[in-house]
């Protein structure tokens, strides 16, 4: 059984604290703060103002908690946005297309927070404070590791945690119908019913802020969202057995990819059937203590 000390967050993830997070100045543009989505696994962006005396960076406060600039918040305002406005859009400020979160008071964090965190929000980051610096940003793609170094484990099957409903679109859907859908549905993923491969929100925001597409905006702004799903370089899913088990797959994992996800003959699985699924059954050891769930 792994120690009890692993439910911290500070020993689990010994590295979270050191390292660099990107964050955004209040008032940048969201042509410059969507290019700096690019950066691998960074899909949240505190937005941070000068202090007083100019030597250091606080963060700004929304009405519920801290300001972000996050893709999702982004894609929700250009889609409440008239499309001849869009070129003008991406030179307002990036909180014009934030959204709010609140931060985890960081001093004992433990893991199990966190992931009472994640399945309250329905959303895969957080902020973590941080004494004396800026908050720390975890997401699931820091916690999937753990599965190799035992602080977290499970005995689930795919087949136990897939997603069998798989949202599919042809090829030859605009962006914009498709990122639509996806809010609607509330789905980050979307099938080619053709080809098989999926495109992420992920890969979309990085087709938007390519260089061919920015300038062809400049004099038709409509263009923004005008590609086509299958011109935004799909990604082939892994190919699984439904009996591999959840720790197995959470070998292949590779963070750097928005799009990871996994194919088996039960569904979908992605970084969130990974940790929430067996955490929401009860299914999931932290440090080695089996979460019941309440009721």
């Amino acid at each position: 059984m792994t120690s009890t000390i692993f439910l911290h967050v500070e020993d689990a993830l010994p590295d979270l604290a050191r390292r660099p997070f990107p964050v955004i100045e209040e008032g940048s543009a969201i042509l410059v703060a969507g290019t700096v989505l690019d950066i691998p696994r960074r899909e949240v962006l505190p937005i941070v103002r000068l202090t007083e005396d100019g030597t250091t960076f606080s963060l700004t406060e929304g009405e519920r908690g801290h300001r972000v600039f996050s893709g999702y918040s982004l894609i929700r305002r250009i889609l409440h946005t008239d499309p001849e406005e869009w070129y003008r859009l991406l030179f307002e400020p990036c909180e014009n297309a934030s959204m709010t979160m609140r931060s985890i008071p960081g001093e004992a964090l433990m893991l199990t927070k966190v992931l009472e965190t994640f399945s309250q929000e329905k959303f895969g980051w957080a902020l973590i404070d941080r004494e004396g610096a800026l908050p720390a940003v975890m997401g699931l793609a820091d916690l999937i590791p753990l599965y190799r170094t035992g602080v977290l484990q499970t005995e689930l099957t795919l087949r136990e945690i897939a997603t069998p409903e798989i949202f599919s679109l042809p090829g030859s859907t605009t962006i914009e119908a498709a990122l639509r859908e996806m809010m609607k549905r509330r789905v980050r993923r979307v099938r080619l019913s053709k080809s098989g491969d999926f495109v992420s929100d992920r890969e979309i925001l990085v087709h938007i802020f390519s260089p061919d597409v920015l300038n062809a905006v400049r004099t038709a702004p409509h263009k923004l969202l005008d590609s086509t799903l299958e011109e935004v370089e799909p990604r082939t899913p892994l190919q699984v057995d439904p009996a591999t088990t959840v720790e197995d797959l959470a070998g292949q994992f590779h963070p750097a990819s928005g799009a990871w996800s996994a194919l088996c003959g039960e569904g979908l699985v992605t970084p969130w059937d990974l940790i929430m699924k067996p955490w929401d059954l009860g299914q999931l050891r932290v440090g080695g203590v089996l979460r019941v769930p309440p009721g």
